[in-house]
């Protein structure tokens, strides 16, 4: 996940990123090519709002170049209602519980549309309820074309999640399956060499 969005440079094999050969070799590369990325740990700024975490860098700004606060705090009501999240624009980062930083970051990625969204673990932070309302919009990104990358150790979550599982154990590809064509015993051999 560090090589495909510009983190590290790869040092064997290749990446084809829509049949074209890609080695991005900055996240900002791999950001302009559609590629958006959420680590587990969260970056949320603690002196910031949730919509000017979620926008920054890339914030409005007026004729006069000062951040156009009420588009962003807009903006955001409107992205976060459209996610699911019931989360107010204005709250401080340092407020924000671990479930709601972690949809945050999430947010604050799906906001530039990307053609390939990676999440590392975004549910191992959250409640149930909070979990499930992640996996329903990653079903709903899903079904609107975008391909997601989805990394989790949670067996049900990728089992009702996964069209395709790939399987990396000590940094050898162990598995690489299809839907219908796993279970949760493959999968557990695959990454724990047991049944």
């Amino acid at each position: 996940m560090n090589i495909l969005s510009g983190g590290l440079t790869h040092d064997d094999g290749s990446i084809r990123l829509a049949g074209k050969a890609f080695s991005p070799a900055t996240p900002a590369e791999a950001n302009g090519a559609g590629i958006a990325i959420v680590h587990q740990e969260t970056t949320i700024l603690p002196d910031l709002t949730v919509a000017e975490n979620i926008f920054f860098g890339d914030e409005p700004r007026n004729a006069f170049g000062l951040i156009r606060q009420g588009v962003v705090h807009a903006r955001t009501a409107s992205l976060l209602s459209m996610l699911g999240f019931s989360i107010a624009p204005h709250r401080l980062g340092r407020d924000l519980s671990a479930a709601e930083r972690q949809m945050v970051e999430i947010a604050g990625a799906v906001r530039r549309s990307p053609r390939l969204l990676i999440l590392d673990e975004p549910t191992a932070s959250l409640s149930a309820a909070a979990a499930q309302s992640v996996l329903g919009l990653m079903a709903r990104l899903k079904a609107a074309g975008m391909a997601i990358v989805f990394i989790s150790h949670r067996l049900g979550e990728v089992l009702d999640s996964a069209d395709r599982v790939v399987v990396l154990k000590d940094g050898q590809m162990t598995l690489e399956a299809s839907r219908g064509t796993f279970d949760s015993n493959d999968l557990i051999q695959a990454m724990d060499g047991r049944t």
